[in-house]
């Protein structure tokens, strides 16, 4: 079982708090993308590839309306 928490203080959403926030972790951003592109990179060293997306097919598959859900019978 995985249990987490978080604790911490509620504060008004303004602009002066939004600048505050940034300037106290400027390069939470860049640090966020950079881990993202270490863990890709770890992919690719493992041998996994980047495959291109299937073009949509020509024709709907599936049907879209407002019908109800089958009830038991």
């Amino acid at each position: 079982m995985i249990s987490a928490a978080y604790v911490g203080q509620r504060h008004a959403l303004t602009d002066a708090n939004l600048l505050q926030e940034f300037i106290a972790q400027p390069l939470l951003a860049a640090q966020v993308l950079g881990a993202i592109h270490w863990e890709a990179l770890k992919l690719w060293r493992k041998g996994m590839r980047v495959r291109t997306r299937p073009l949509p097919p020509g024709e709907a598959v599936s049907v879209v309306g407002h019908h109800a859900a089958p009830g038991p019978s």
